[in-house]
C-alpha cells in the first residue's frame, strides 16, 4: 500500500515530529502564536483542502517541480481537519438545541 507507506514516512519525518512536539508544548504552556496558527488552520481548513487537492490532482502531475505525494498528504491532513471541524460544529449545534438554545 503505497499511500499508507508515504503517510507513515510523513508522520515519522523529523519536521512532522518537531511540529507535533511544538504543538504539544504550546498547548501545555499556552503559546499564543501556536494557538493562533492552529485556529487559523482550523478555520481555513476547507480552503486549504481545496488548494492542496487541486494542486495534487491537477497541477502536480503536469509539472515536475511540484511534489505530488507531499501535496496528497497535505490534502488528506487538511481534509481530515476540515471534516473534524464540521463534525464538531454539528455536535455543538445539537447540544445547543438539546439545551434549549443555550450555549454549552
Amino acid at each position: 500500500m503505497r499511500g499508507i507507506d508515504s503517510l507513515r514516512e510523513f508522520a515519522t519525518h523529523p519536521l512532522s515530529v518537531f511540529a507535533a512536539g511544538l504543538t504539544g508544548v504550546a498547548q501545555l504552556f499556552q503559546i499564543p502564536f501556536v494557538d493562533a496558527l492552529f485556529g487559523t488552520l482550523v478555520s481555513q481548513s476547507g480552503t486549504l483542502f481545496t488548494v492542496f487537492s487541486v494542486a495534487a490532482g491537477t497541477f502536480a502531475p503536469q509539472v515536475s517541480w511540484l511534489p505530488v505525494q507531499t501535496l496528497q498528504v497535505a490534502a488528506l491532513i487538511t481534509g481530515a481537519l476540515f471534516l473534524a471541524s464540521k463534525i464538531r460544529s454539528v455536535i455543538m449545534g445539537f447540544r445547543s438545541r438539546l439545551n434549549g438554545g443555550e450555549d454549552s
